[in-house]
């Protein structure tokens, strides 16, 4: 379970962060998409620990809002 969590908690970000950037060369899609997937996960962990909301089901749950609104101003947007 721990593992598809983590697998989950990777991709479902960079995948959000790929559909917004059509323009890049593969490579660099990958690049910039794997580091903002990341880069949102550090963010939500850190604001978790700092107001003291630590949950992983917390945790989960605003990766994937985050995700989903990602996708949805990538589709609003083509």
């Amino acid at each position: 379970m721990t593992v598809i969590l983590l697998l989950l908690l990777v991709t479902a970000p960079t995948a959000a962060c790929a559909a917004l950037l059509p323009g890049l060369d593969p490579a660099g899609r990958a690049v910039v998409s794997a580091t903002g997937g990341l880069v949102i996960v550090a963010l939500v962990a850190e604001v978790m620990l700092v107001t003291s909301l630590w949950s992983p089901g917390g945790g989960l749950a605003a990766v994937t809002v985050i995700s989903a609104a990602l996708l949805g101003v990538s589709r609003i947007r083509h």
